[in-house]
């Protein structure tokens, strides 16, 4: 199961990396994860972005999929600009494999993947 551990909005002017106003993109904080030796342990992975025509206030779709056909679908908001920042952390339930996270946003798609060891 999925948890997201906090979807929080934040002004990236923060983050070390710029974005383009006029592009949309996704990208992940890693792109393998290494997944916890205890039981009651997790590991996070960021979710950032922009979204180009967002209307603050409305929903972006995001979808994890992975091995064995897994999928979860949950949503953010993104910044006033479409920033977007979103944590979710992974326990020992997930199955080792290569993952997607889908970003969707009326109908227009960005997709990044990462793989958990």
């Amino acid at each position: 199961m999925l948890r997201i551990l906090f979807v929080f909005v934040i002004a990236m002017s923060a983050m070390p990396f710029a974005f383009s106003e006029s592009q949309s993109f996704v990208q992940l904080s890693n792109s393998e994860i290494s997944l916890p030796e205890s039981s009651v342990g997790t590991v996070p992975l960021t979710i950032s972005g922009i979204v180009d025509g967002y209307d603050r206030g409305k929903y972006i779709h995001l979808e994890l999929s992975g091995p064995n056909d897994y999928s979860e679908k949950f949503t953010t908001f993104g910044s006033e600009k479409g920033e977007i920042f979103t944590i979710i952390e992974f326990d020992r339930t997930y199955e080792p494999g290569k993952y997607e996270i889908t970003v969707t946003y009326r109908g227009d798609s960005l997709t990044a993947s990462f793989n958990l060891v």
